[in-house]
C-alpha cells in the first residue's frame, strides 16, 4: 500500500460499481467515500484510529469515526448513509467492521427517527364517516373499505 491506502482501495472498488448504480448515485458515493477517507486520514494522523486502510479498519475505528461525525453536529441520517457506503467498501475487502460495530456498540449506532404525520382535521374525518354511513350493507367491497378506514380513524 502506498501513502494513501483509502484512496487506493477506493480506486479499486469504485470501477466495479459502475454500471450497476446510477451515475448520480455513483458521484455521490465517490464524493462521500473520498470525504470519509480524508476524515480517517486526519484521525490516523491524530492517533485516534489504528489505520486508514479499509482492509484493516476495526469496529473501534468506526466508533471513533461516528463519534467524530456526531461531535461536528452531523445528522444521524447522514451518518447512517456514510456507514452504508463504508459497509459496501469495507465489505468488498472482506472487512465486516461496520457490521460488527453495530452489534459491539449498539448505543453508539445512530438511530433514524421518523416524525408522525399530522392528524387529520375534524371536517375531513367527519366527511369520511358521513360517506361510510351512506354505503349499502350489501356492497361488501365498499363496506370493507370504509370499515377499515373508519376503524383507523
Amino acid at each position: 500500500m502506498g501513502r494513501y491506502p483509502f484512496t487506493e482501495c477506493l480506486n479499486e472498488f469504485l470501477p466495479l460499481e459502475e454500471g450497476h448504480i446510477s451515475t448520480d448515485t455513483m458521484g455521490t458515493m465517490y464524493r462521500r467515500l473520498r470525504q470519509i477517507g480524508r476524515i480517517f486520514k486526519e484521525l490516523k494522523e491524530e492517533g485516534k484510529v489504528s489505520t486508514d486502510n479499509p482492509r484493516f479498519i476495526t469496529p473501534k475505528d468506526i466508533d471513533v469515526f461516528v463519534g467524530y461525525r456526531k461531535k461536528h453536529n452531523i445528522k444521524n441520517s447522514t451518518i447512517l448513509k456514510d456507514l452504508s457506503y463504508m459497509s459496501k467498501l469495507l465489505g468488498y475487502f472482506d472487512n465486516e467492521a461496520v457490521y460488527k460495530f453495530k452489534f459491539k456498540y449498539p448505543a453508539h449506532y445512530p438511530k433514524k427517527y421518523q416524525k408522525r404525520m399530522p392528524s387529520m382535521e375534524e371536517p375531513v374525518v367527519q366527511r369520511i364517516l358521513d360517506a361510510a354511513e351512506k354505503v349499502s350493507v350489501f356492497d361488501w367491497k365498499m363496506s370493507e373499505a370504509y370499515g377499515l378506514v373508519t376503524l383507523a380513524v
